[in-house]
């Protein structure tokens, strides 16, 4: 368990540093890596322990499917946790088509921290889970308890809102929380990042609303390694040079692996066929 609350604590915690230069920069040297223990004493703390309990939480009103008395239920208990540590909280209410004709209604939930700061970087993950375990060996049409996906993306969320609440970074941060991203089906992928595709249809892609983006997908599995995505190095490959770079400055590059892997089918795409170049 060690393992998971280090990589739950230093994620974000490199992302808030990488966060303070400006999309135009160019991206800083790999330099030195930094011992776990020297990450541990930063001046930006974050808190595994609450972390956890956001994850709990979230996992303790059973699969967050829509159209469910869960999923209805943690919407709720996410705006009511978001506004504790934004003012700026809006919640976007749509209905999507499934790929079998279900009407889904969804809601995208978006807080904005500093909103007045110029310079801004969306971090983003969906926060309702699969409706059948279709990867699983026996129970494959049961729902999943999602506390990877995702459960843990939506937690370092609410938990660098928490953090960021009383703090004045040099850039506003656009938290985005997706719905319907996992009802999709393996063949259509239209059919997955429901809510961020009607996310993006309502912008004015004029009007960015952020510089550039990282999504936070599956983030708390034990051991979790991560790799350079395709999509990610088509859309956003000088945010991914940013990622890797920081992860090697912070001392995580064990944790951010240099190779490529193939294409993700995700919320991150919708996002970067908008124009903000986003991470997977």
């Amino acid at each position: 368990m060690k393992r998971y609350i280090r990589l739950v604590y230093f994620l974000p915690l490199a992302l808030l540093l990488m966060a303070c230069p400006s999309h135009d920069q160019q991206p800083n040297k790999p330099g030195p890596e930094k011992s776990t223990e020297s990450l541990r004493q930063s001046p930006v703390p974050f808190n595994a322990d609450s972390t956890f309990d956001y994850i709990e939480k979230q996992v303790a009103y059973g699969p967050r499917v829509p159209g469910t008395k869960a999923h209805e239920a943690c919407a709720k208990y996410l705006e009511t946790k978001l506004r504790q540590y934004v003012q700026d909280v809006t919640v976007q209410t749509g209905d999507v088509k499934a790929y079998d004709g279900t009407i889904l209604h969804i809601k995208n939930i978006i807080g904005v921290v500093h909103p007045e700061k110029h310079k801004k970087i969306l971090i983003c993950a969906h926060w309702d889970s699969r409706p059948w375990a279709d990867e699983d060996s026996v129970d494959k049409k049961k729902p999943i308890d999602a506390a990877n996906d995702a459960a843990s993306g939506i937690a370092i969320m609410l938990e660098m809102a928490r953090e960021l609440q009383n703090r004045n970074p040099d850039i506003g941060v656009v938290l985005l929380m997706q719905d319907a991203e996992d009802y999709g089906v393996e063949g259509n992928s239209d059919s997955y990042a429901l809510g961020a595709q009607y996310w993006a249809k309502s912008l004015d892609k004029t009007k960015l609303i952020a510089d550039y983006g990282i999504l936070l997908d599956m983030v708390g599995a034990k051991d979790a390694r991560f790799l350079q995505e395709e999509y990610s190095l088509k859309y956003a490959n000088d945010v991914v040079v940013k990622v890797w770079n920081q992860a090697q400055l912070s001392g995580a590059s064990n944790y951010f692996i240099n190779n490529h892997t193939g294409a993700i089918t995700d919320d991150h795409v919708p996002i970067n066929e908008l124009g903000i170049h986003t991470h997977h």
